[in-house]
C-alpha cells in the first residue's frame, strides 16, 4: 500500500489522489520494474513502436 497522505476533499480531489499516488509509483525503482515486467510479461506495448531520434 502506498503511503500518501490524504489531502482535503475538493471537487477535483480524486484526480489530486491520482495524481499522487502515480507520482508516488514512478518515484520507486522496484515499482518501475514491477510496471516494466507487468507490460513485458501481459505484452501491453507490443503495439507500441519506439519514437525515433531524428
Amino acid at each position: 500500500m502506498l503511503d500518501v497522505p490524504h489531502t482535503a476533499h475538493t471537487v477535483d480531489g480524486i484526480f489530486d489522489r491520482l495524481d499522487a499516488e502515480w507520482t508516488a509509483l514512478r518515484a520507486g525503482s522496484a515499482a518501475q520494474a514491477a510496471m516494466t515486467d507487468w507490460l513485458v510479461t501481459g505484452h501491453l506495448a507490443d503495439d507500441v513502436a519506439p519514437c525515433p531520434i531524428q
